[in-house]
């Protein structure tokens, strides 16, 4: 099974600089590789590649000297990194800049979800040049027009139209062909790059349930209830051949054993709704202009790795 280090290792030496780029932002954010693709075929009319409609910004992060749980988890990672519990006082004059990553997810009808990682080489020697390398780039880039063309067709529409409406206009394709997104790949073209760059990793799959089909590959049904139903099979426990949505796998897996990020903060960090019943609700999305920030993940964050 492949470790962050041996993942990282072999991103670092791909030859091609765009592309390693693109993977580093990919295991930075957890993303999936068409909201890091830029670049879509057109038979995707009904896929939803977002690549194109990335965007960094940056922002300065202090702790809520209110919330304790922020608090705890400074004065505890200075204790493990150095030796030392700050005070109370120490701890209000922390900042730390923040990279933060507004991405259009492939699922949940594009959702709009802003993730944050520290900018500090120190935490994340990545940041600096990943998000240096994604600002030069994103004004040049397809967004930009895409938002003011959404506003003019949202003036004239009963209801305002999401990114995702435009996008799939015949002007908001126009302007996907004149203007180069960040990252200019289509996601089909990433698999088999990513695939020979980990030849011999593998990372776990959890037991699922999956349609079951029969031997012509036709889904299998039975009737329940007098209504017609899909029959699943359990898939075991099992290794995967490593491939790019591996990253978003190994991303998940760090930060809830090494940075201690779980539930409702991982769920934020990863785009991943929330069940019903949840701790929160998706209202709070839409709500909270900031939803890194409430999610209180971003200290945990400020730990340097071994």
């Amino acid at each position: 099974m492949a470790s962050v280090s041996d993942v990282r290792s072999r991103i670092e030496k791909l030859e091609y600089v765009d592309v390693q780029m693109l993977l580093k932002t990919v295991t930075l954010f957890g993303l999936r590789i068409g909201e890091g693709c830029g670049l879509m075929y057109p038979s995707e009319k009904h896929a939803q590649p977002t690549g194109m409609l990335l965007w960094a910004s940056d922002a300065e992060w202090q702790p809520n000297m209110m919330n304790y749980n922020e608090v705890f988890v400074l004065q505890s990672i200075a204790l493990m990194d150095n030796g030392h519990e700050p005070s109370r006082e120490e701890i209000s004059k922390v900042r730390e800049t923040a990279f933060v990553l507004s991405i259009i997810t492939e699922k949940r009808e594009g959702f709009n979800r802003k993730a944050a990682i520290p900018m500090n080489e120190k935490f994340e020697r990545w940041s600096p040049e990943v998000y240096k390398y994604i600002t030069e780039r994103q004004e040049k880039g397809p967004l930009p027009h895409l938002q003011k063309l959404n506003t003019e067709q949202s003036r004239a529409s009963p209801k305002p139209l999401s990114i995702l409406e435009t996008l799939h206009t015949k002007e908001g394709e126009s302007i996907i062909e004149n203007y180069e997104p960040i990252f200019p790949y289509k996601r089909q073209e990433i698999l088999p790059i990513a695939i020979k760059l980990f030849e011999g990793f593998t990372y776990p799959i959890a037991q699922y349930n999956r349609r079951k089909v029969d031997e012509y590959g036709n889904f299998v049904f039975e009737i329940k209830d007098g209504k017609k139903k899909h029959v699943y099979e359990p898939i075991p426990i099992h290794q995967k051949q490593f491939g790019n949505h591996a990253l978003r796998h190994l991303r998940s897996t760090e930060l809830k054993t090494f940075f201690l990020v779980e539930g409702a903060a991982l769920d934020n960090f990863m785009g991943w709704a929330k069940p019903r019943g949840g701790e929160s609700s998706a209202m709070q999305d839409r709500y909270v202009l900031e939803p890194w920030r409430a999610a209180g993940y971003f200290p945990r964050l400020l730990r340097r790795r071994a």
